[in-house]
């Protein structure tokens, strides 16, 4: 008889506690299935970094796993639901442990819509900006009687326009000479002006959305100029229907920003502006400039010369052997495999996570088919990551099996307890060893470690690019590049436009400084590289170093200034 190993895991909050109302239903289901073994825990996301995600929630949050594999997810406390899908998942693990089915895994398809919503809401916030909204005052003439001021408030109003201040206000000569003073205002509108002075007047301040309402005001009222009027327009504007077309009636407004300013200081010295919110505009890329970027990158003759050969040169330092921390292992004793090994005169050369998919396993494990245990070992491969470490040492394969010990458990801890599968390759937490597998393998022959190289850190194109303001330090940088097991496949001076830059620097484009590296960046030709090499993506981004300055300056070569490259 098969039994199921099911977990069932209530993610709560801080300030509400786990759901109280599944406490019975948990009992009574566990007491149902007393065979398996069925567990239920909690856990507080606001105390748990790796539940963060899950952090802010206002309802009970199920997780179900099976072994290490999430399986089920119940969203609320829906008790029916909840008990039915236990039972199924129950059903499905007995299934898998008999070797009937293979368990499926699956992401949390709640969290991955949660994700999808967080990235569109960042991505709305990049582009939202803070501004001042557009106002425009008005100055209703004195020859106008109240009601007919009023009825031109109306036809504001029911045009959508906003009046944000309505006050009676007398215009000093002195303030028009204060703020009226230049040469640049047109002579007309001073003149309306100084016609206006001493007078009891009523002003407002419009405003129409965040932006335009000076245009939209001025288009409104009527034109100033009887050679602005439009004759196909079928339009009643305020001089038309309150001054008889008159370009000179009803009101006075400015029609310029720098004269609304003028204007507003003048009438309403202690006014400011709501603040509104905008969202920008999506940066527009030129297609041939993104079209050139991809072909740059992209794998291909079309991008390499005929005198670049486009393989690797022959690796030659210390042997290298790859070690594989098992999904078991990762999060109690990858660290300390990695320190172990360190001790034993190994130098890491990279590390990792890989999760293989039940056809990878298969593949991967395929020598032990004909073992009894092959199953439990597919399994345990696909119920999460493994830790991949790439290290060399002289006479490395000799070092390593040694340090190994059996693939056996049992006899690995009675031959050397102090051997890696003997010392990792147990629960850390006191649960009894239910199976004689090991959580930890390596390569120990030859053809296994190029193997295992080849899968797990393969030979690999990036892309680099030298800054022009670096072009003196361009063949120190290269230098250090190729000291670094970098192969340069092809290289060559490009002129970055402003649409490049946008596209490569996509990530900073809201940031403070990208007005300074876009002018830094389009300042003349930068190198362009295309590098080769094992795992060359993570190892360009190492030799790199952090793309905060601040940080890259202290992890950086000193031959070779951060801000250099890209």
């Amino acid at each position: 008889m098969y039994f199921a190993k099911l977990k069932v895991i209530d993610i709560y909050q801080e300030w509400c506690g786990p759901c109280q109302s599944t406490v019975t239903l948990f009992e009574k289901i566990k007491g149902e299935n007393n065979e398996d073994k069925l567990y239920f825990a909690t856990a507080n996301a606001d105390l748990v970094d790796h539940l963060a995600k899950y952090r802010g929630r206002s309802e009970p949050y199920f997780l179900i796993y099976g072994d290490q594999s999430l399986v089920a997810v119940v969203k609320g406390a829906d008790c029916p639901t909840l008990r039915s899908t236990i039972s199924d998942m129950l059903k499905q693990e007995r299934g898998f442990k008999a070797g009937e089915i293979a368990r499926t895994e699956i992401e949390d398809p709640y969290l991955k819509i949660m994700e999808e919503e967080l990235a569109a809401e960042a991505k709305r916030k990049k582009l939202q900006r803070e501004i001042s909204q557009e106002c425009c005052p008005l100055i209703f003439h004195p020859d106008l009687n109240p009601e007919t001021v009023d009825a031109i408030i109306d036809m504001l109003e029911n045009a959508h326009f906003e009046i944000l201040k309505d006050e009676t206000i007398t215009i000093d000569p002195s303030a028009v000479n204060e703020f009226l003073d230049d040469d640049n205002i047109d002579p007309n509108f001073l003149n309306q002006i100084n016609n206006l002075v001493n007078d009891s007047l009523r002003c407002i301040i419009v405003t129409n959305g965040p932006e335009d309402v000076i245009y939209e005001i001025n288009k409104f009222v009527g034109p100033t100029n009887l050679e602005e009027i439009n004759e196909n327009e079928n339009f009643e504007s305020v001089r038309d229907k309150f001054g008889d077309g008159k370009s000179d009636s009803c009101v006075t407004v400015p029609n310029s920003k720098e004269l609304v300013e003028k204007v507003m200081n003048m009438l309403f010295p202690d006014f400011s502006p709501p603040k509104v919110i905008i969202y920008m505009k999506e940066p527009e890329i030129d297609q041939q400039s993104i079209l050139f970027k991809k072909s740059l990158v992209k794998t291909g003759e079309d991008i390499l010369s005929d005198e670049v050969v486009s393989v690797m040169p022959e690796y030659e330092g210390p042997p290298r052997i790859i070690v594989l921390i098992k999904p078991p292992a990762y999060d109690s004793y990858r660290n300390s495999v990695v320190s172990d090994l360190e001790l034993n005169g190994f130098k890491v050369l990279s590390t990792k996570d890989y999760t293989f998919s039940e056809k990878e396993a298969r593949e991967f494990y395929a020598e032990f088919e004909s073992l009894s245990s092959y199953e439990l070992l597919i399994s345990l491969m696909t119920s999460g990551p493994t830790f991949v470490i790439m290290a060399c040492r002289d006479n490395a394969l000799n070092k390593l099996k040694s340090m190994l010990g059996s693939e056996s458990f049992a006899q690995a801890t009675k031959e050397n307890p102090d051997c890696l599968r003997a010392k990792y390759s147990y629960p850390p937490n006191g649960e009894v060893k239910e199976d004689d597998l090991t959580w930890v393998d390596g390569t120990v022959t030859e053809k296994s470690a190029e193997d295992a190289l080849n899968k797990f850190f393969p030979i690999e194109k990036t892309f680099a690019l030298l800054k022009p303001d670096s072009r003196s330090a361009w063949n120190d940088i290269i230098e250090d590049i190729n000291k670094n097991g970098f192969k340069i496949v092809d290289k060559k001076e490009v002129e970055l436009t402003p649409d490049d830059v946008k596209f490569i620097y996509s990530f900073c484009i809201d940031k403070g400084y990208f007005d300074d590296l876009m002018r830094q960046m389009t300042s003349g030709p930068s190198l362009a590289l295309i590098l080769m090499a094992q795992d060359a993506v993570k190892k360009w981004s190492k030799l790199i170093g952090p793309t905060d300055p601040d940080s890259a300056v202290d992890s950086y070569p000193d031959n070779v200034n951060p801000e250099d490259v890209w």
